[in-house]
């Protein structure tokens, strides 16, 4: 049995179930709907491989939130994906989100663990290696001046979005 791919929500039919304020990024239930009552807070929290999310489901169908309040706002859905300017993926207030590319928006990721973004030990020569994607940018006596080389590459690369 195939499965259907899912028709995606309007802008119109988005903008007559829901409500958004931009500035606390908060969508609300217009009408009466699934038990939740006019004024409600629309969708919950989700956890997954990235992060935290809120999502909605309207027409049987889920959407993540920061994708509804894109559509809501400009009229149309997101060329790529809408990156988080804080890295909080429940902050969906309009000043904190912002269309990126992948790469992009993995540049702003949150980083875990006490080790630097693209800075590497190699034993062989008893030096830190700093490389960003496939590009290596030298060998460096310390961690941090290794970290420094990285940082200043990724910035000319990625601008805004690169979290240091």
């Amino acid at each position: 049995m195939s499965k259907r791919k899912a028709i995606p929500v309007s802008a119109e039919r988005a903008r007559a179930l829901l409500d958004y304020d931009p500035e606390t990024g908060v969508l609300r239930w217009k009408d009466l709907r699934g038990g939740h009552y006019k004024g409600a807070i629309a969708g919950g929290v989700k956890r997954n491989e990235c992060g935290s999310y809120i999502t909605i489901k309207i027409d049987q169908q889920r959407y993540y939130a920061h994708r509804i309040i894109w559509l809501l706002m400009t009229g149309a859905y997101p060329a790529v994906v809408i990156d988080h300017r804080d890295g909080c993926g429940t902050n969906n207030a309009w000043r904190n989100l912002r269309e990126a590319t992948h790469a992009e928006n993995v540049m702003n990721a949150r980083r875990h663990g006490g080790k630097p973004t693209g800075v590497f030990f190699e034993k062989r020569r008893g030096k830190f290696l700093a490389r960003l994607g496939k590009r290596h940018l030298g060998y460096f006596a310390t961690q941090d001046a290794a970290r420094q080389a990285y940082d200043s590459a990724a910035r000319a690369r990625f601008g805004e979005f690169v979290r240091t």
